[in-house]
């Protein structure tokens, strides 16, 4: 089952909805669902950040004072549904702690098995720790940046800087701005690994 998560970062572009069975949504980012003309099945939060009075199939109130962000809630709430594929939407912009704060829910994604993506307006992000192929546009920027410790690249293809072999370190850059050589990539590897992919067209950097 495909849900879609939308967070209340910067709003995504009206095209940016995939193909979903569940729309989920966190607090404020209702304003651009209903904007937009999209069914929320279920909204959470503690409803401290919406313009608007809680609307849609079934409303999850929490207290404003708690331990988890509401996309950490979406996210659980997801998976207690069955969810077994995620895109996350209206992750980017705002506040930088929040935005490290989505990436972590990402990482809570892959930890709890399922396949995981956000889409922000630049890019969009992955978070890997044995295998991951992508088509992707030829031109495509594509970044790699290592959590949780130093990852090894296994074996890359697709890509115009030689990355099979290599070690990725937090206190290295190594792994900023390779570039899509190919339209199918695919990397093996050993840790953990956040890719971003630029977006090309208006809504990214790209093109």
């Amino acid at each position: 089952m495909k849900a879609v998560i939308l967070l209340n970062g910067e709003r995504p572009e009206r095209e940016d909805l995939p193909d979903h069975d569940l729309l989920i949504a966190a607090d404020g980012a209702q304003d651009y669902a209903h904007d937009y003309g999209w069914k929320i099945h279920y909204l959470l939060g503690d409803f401290d950040s919406s313009t608007r009075p809680p609307e849609a199939e079934r409303v999850v109130r929490f207290q404003v004072e708690k331990n988890e962000t509401d996309g950490q809630l979406c996210l659980d709430y997801a998976l207690s549904l069955g969810a077994d594929e995620l895109v996350f939407l209206g992750a980017g912009g705002g506040r930088e702690d929040h935005f490290l704060g989505n990436l972590q829910v990402l990482y809570r994604a892959l930890k709890a098995g399922v396949r995981a993506e956000m889409v922000t307006k630049t890019c969009r992000i992955w978070a890997v720790d044995s295998a991951f192929e992508a088509e992707l546009p030829p031109g495509t920027t594509f970044s790699v940046v290592p959590i949780c410790g130093p990852a090894h690249i296994l074996e890359a293809e697709g890509f115009h800087y030689p990355a099979s072999g290599k070690d990725f370190t937090f206190d290295s850059t190594l792994g900023i701005s390779n570039v899509t050589r190919e339209k199918r990539v695919r990397i093996r590897c050993r840790g953990t690994l956040l890719l971003f992919a630029v977006r090309q067209g208006p809504s990214g950097q790209g093109g």
